[in-house]
C-alpha cells in the first residue's frame, strides 16, 4: 500500500518592516476601525508583499469622537513586534467659519464642527481679539483640536472667556504664542490646561485660568493665576 504524499506548506517568512498605507484621505469621527480600512505591506530587503486583512490587527478600533487626527497602530499578529503607525485625519460634519487672517482675512480661518471642535487653518498672521470680540463667542465651542502650523498666532487672549461648555484642548499651544491674557477665564467645565510645553515665547498669562473650578491639577505657574 502507497501513502499519498502530502506536501508540506512553508512556514510564512517573517517580515523585516511593514508599510502602512490608508484606503481614504479621513474617517468620520465615532466610525469603527477595521483591517480593510488600510493596506498592509510586508517588505523583506527589496521585496515588498501586500497582506491579506486577517494577518494584521489595528489599533484603536474606534475613530474618536473629536480631535483633528488619530495615530493607528497596526502590527502583524504572527509576529507583534512587527508594527508601524500612520496618521489620518477625522472628518466631522462643518458648522461655520470665521474669517480670521489679520493683514487678509481670508488668509486665516476657525472651522467649527458640529461636535463643538474648534480648528484654526491657513497660512499668515492671525487677528488678535478684545474682550468679548472672539467671532465664535456665541457658537457652543467645546474643544480646541488644532492650529495649523503656519497660522501665525501671536495672542489667544479672550478666546473661550466665559464658555462654560469649553472642555478640554486637544493640540500644543504653539511657540508663536506671546499672550494668553483671560483665554479660559470662568471656563467653568475644563478640566485640564493645554500642552504649553511648546510655548517658549509666552510674555503674559494674565488671569489665564481664573475661575476654572473644575481643573484637576494645575501647572504650578498657573496655580495663583
Amino acid at each position: 500500500m502507497v501513502l499519498p504524499k502530502f506536501r508540506k506548506e512553508a512556514a510564512p517568512e517573517k517580515p523585516e518592516t511593514i508599510k502602512v498605507e490608508a484606503a481614504e484621505k479621513s474617517y468620520a469621527a465615532g466610525s469603527r476601525l477595521s483591517e480593510k480600512n488600510f493596506r498592509v505591506y510586508g517588505i523583506s530587503g527589496k521585496q515588498k508583499q501586500l497582506l491579506d486583512a486577517d494577518t494584521y490587527s489595528v489599533s484603536p478600533a474606534k475613530v474618536p469622537a473629536h480631535g483633528h487626527s488619530v495615530t493607528v497602530e497596526v502590527s502583524s499578529k504572527a509576529y507583534p513586534d512587527i508594527k508601524a503607525e500612520i496618521t489620518v485625519l477625522i472628518d466631522r460634519e462643518e458648522s461655520v467659519r470665521y474669517k480670521i487672517g489679520r493683514e487678509n482675512p481670508d488668509d486665516v480661518e476657525a472651522v467649527l464642527y458640529s461636535n463643538g471642535d474648534l480648528e484654526i487653518t491657513g497660512k499668515g498672521s492671525v487677528r488678535n481679539f478684545k474682550s468679548d470680540s472672539a467671532p465664535w463667542k456665541k457658537d457652543s465651542v467645546k474643544r480646541l483640536t488644532w492650529i495649523d502650523p503656519e497660522a501665525e498666532v501671536e495672542s489667544m487672549d479672550y478666546w473661550f472667556t466665559g464658555n462654560d461648555e469649553y472642555l478640554e484642548t486637544l493640540c500644543r499651544i504653539p511657540d508663536t504664542v506671546r499672550s494668553i491674557v483671560e483665554t479660559f477665564k470662568n471656563a467653568t467645565a475644563m478640566t485640564s490646561m493645554p500642552d504649553m510645553s511648546g510655548a517658549v515665547r509666552l510674555e503674559d498669562i494674565t488671569s489665564c485660568a481664573e475661575g476654572c473650578i473644575a481643573l484637576e491639577k494645575r501647572p504650578w505657574n498657573f496655580q495663583k493665576i
